[in-house]
């Protein structure tokens, strides 16, 4: 259940009022009926209203769909101009392997987003997270806009984890600090890295205390790895890697401290043939996507995902929500 506070802030409308070049600098604001001295920017507060931001949000989540939708010649200058960030990297990753954009916002059905946070202040670059419903699918919705000249474009869209919940942002017109790329984000992504390390495969002997992995999506991660190193029994070994993009990292404030953080990440699988192995065979869709039915070395399954990861001041972080799309498969 996503939490947030509802207390309401009136924001205050700053008009420049300009003065002729040879009054200027003569402080004769507060000497003239009628002209006052041109009030400071405004640097605390919402960058936006949250019925601004929820308009906005509306649209690049009508027009991210659209542009995934589309197939034409166009498509690819459609999703460009839309999408940044992870939601492009799983964009091209599904055209790759004819797939559907786990990334994909289902603008359908849901009802009006709701707006949890909004960038603070009036610097560059700008961020909305906004949530959608649609049955039991929870969704969060990450926006950003690079600079004065760009518009919104669609950072990610992750499914939340079920029963997971998202601490308070603060209300939305107070603002909250918003956090772009791996040098903003180097203490969040520690976090991100520790629980890449969590769920690889072969399973570490000790989980680290710093995260949880009792999420829905890292316990799946794991029973998905278990099944398949079943599957491949005496045939292979089994190994899994999953390495953290820092590049491609956004977060927001905690009102309590800490933050959320959106970060993109590669998964590899590699099933690797033992030494008495002559084939290890591919069908279905791998098949299809690696252009191979078999391989006599290994097989590599490489997945982008995004991941939701709350990481509080205090305790430990955990997923709240994730996206991800097979990327390739090369079989050698």
């Amino acid at each position: 259940m996503l939490q947030q506070t509802t207390r309401r802030r009136a924001l205050a409308v700053v008009a420049a009022l300009s003065l002729p070049l040879g009054l200027g600098a003569c402080e004769l604001g507060s000497d003239l009926a009628g002209v006052h001295d041109a009030p400071a920017e405004v640097t605390d507060g919402a960058a936006m209203t949250p019925s601004a931001a929820q308009k906005v949000t509306s649209r690049v989540l009508e027009s991210a769909q659209a542009a995934l939708g589309e197939t034409g010649s166009g498509a690819a200058k459609a999703r460009a101009e839309v999408l940044t960030g992870p939601a492009k990297t799983q964009a091209a990753a599904a055209v790759k392997t004819n797939s559907t954009p786990a990334s994909a916002p289902d603008v359908t059905r849901p009802a009006e987003p709701e707006v949890l946070a909004v960038s603070e202040g009036a610097q560059w670059p700008r961020a909305i997270l906004a949530t959608t419903r649609d049955g039991d699918v929870q969704r969060l919705h990450l926006l950003v806009a690079e600079d004065s000249k760009s518009a919104f474009s669609l950072f990610t869209t992750v499914d939340m984890a079920s029963g997971a919940s998202v601490p308070s942002l603060g209300a939305p017109e107070d603002g909250a600090g918003a956090h772009l790329g791996e040098k903003a984000n180097n203490d969040a992504l520690a976090a991100a890295n520790t629980w890449a390390k969590a769920v690889a495969y072969p399973k570490p002997k000790k989980t680290p205390d710093s995260v949880s992995v009792n999420d829905g999506f890292s316990r799946a991660l794991r029973a998905n790895a278990d099944e398949a190193a079943k599957e491949v029994g005496k045939l292979g070994k089994l190994t899994r890697s999953t390495t953290i993009d820092g590049k491609q990292a956004a977060s927001f404030d905690l009102a309590d401290g800490g933050r959320i953080l959106f970060v993109s990440a590669t998964r590899t699988d590699t099933v690797t043939a033992t030494k008495d192995t002559k084939k290890l065979s591919l069908s279905g869709d791998a098949a299809k996507i690696a252009n191979k039915k078999s391989a006599s070395k290994k097989i590599v399954w490489t997945y982008v995902e995004t991941v939701a990861m709350v990481v509080p001041e205090t305790g430990k972080a955990r997923i709240v929500g994730a996206a991800e799309n097979l990327q390739k498969v090369v079989a050698t």
